[in-house]
């Protein structure tokens, strides 16, 4: 075998390799392409029936939840018992100084505003604050949905509301009535 081909088959199996673990890091990642743009991770949960009790959520609200992978702390995604999204993801952060850091950073530059009158537009979304100041945002992601992304920063939780239509009023009505449930 000549060096020009040993090369030339060496590279080809560089290639095939890279896009089989491609692949395979692809569809263990978060489903449906409307997760927030943070990285993967191995999350710390594992067992589905324990991922909603690991943040306190409550069952009359948030149901089938499954380990979801997330940069960091633990990640879940959950359905809902109340008609308005679709699915909701959360990340119980190891605490509340790191989420509300990243808050600042992924968040920040958003327009204070008032999620109930967002229409999609501008593009950058709003934010504003929500219950003894905790941190709210709504916006349309890049796939479309709409979403509303709120934090309860003494339980080192964040929460997004999916509604993959991109219907931000819907989306915004399900929050309404969702942050009226309690945490146990």
């Amino acid at each position: 075998m000549t060096r020009n081909r040993f090369l030339l088959l060496s590279a080809g199996v560089l290639v095939v390799a890279f896009a089989v673990g491609l692949a395979v890091g692809m569809s263990s990642g978060s489903s449906g392409g409307t997760a927030s743009s943070r990285p993967s991770s191995t999350p710390t949960v594992t067992a589905s029936a324990s991922a909603a009790a690991i943040a306190d959520l409550p069952a009359s609200l948030y149901t089938g939840c499954k380990a979801q992978h997330v940069a960091v702390g633990t990640g879940l995604t959950c359905a809902t018992t109340l008609a308005g999204v679709d699915e909701v993801l959360v990340v119980k952060w190891p605490d509340a100084a790191a989420m509300q850091a990243d808050w600042a950073k992924t968040q920040g530059s958003k327009p204070d505003g008032k999620c109930g009158s967002y229409t999609g537009k501008p593009a950058a979304g709003l934010s504003s604050t929500w219950g003894n100041g905790q941190p709210l945002a709504c916006y349309v992601n890049s796939n479309g949905a709409a979403v509303v992304l709120w934090e309860v920063p003494d339980r080192a939780l964040e929460l997004l509301a999916i509604r993959t239509d991109g219907n931000t009023s819907a989306a915004f009505g399900w929050w309404n009535q969702a942050i009226k449930t309690p945490f146990s």
